[in-house]
């Protein structure tokens, strides 16, 4: 993921295998804007909401 930090927009709708422990490892991409995470039914969304990995 390092060479991802000018990473503005990732779309990652509908994938069944994400989960909250995936999401850590987004936390470098530090130019982040832009996250779809729509329809990813293994995401309570409790990290999401608390600001846990933003």
């Amino acid at each position: 993921m390092k060479s991802l930090v000018a990473l503005e927009h990732l779309n990652l709708s509908w994938s069944d295998n994400l989960t909250d422990a995936g999401l850590v490892h987004l936390t470098s991409l530090v130019a982040l804007k832009h996250l779809d995470l729509r329809g990813c039914p293994n995401l309570p969304g409790a990290g999401l909401c608390t600001g846990q990995f933003f």
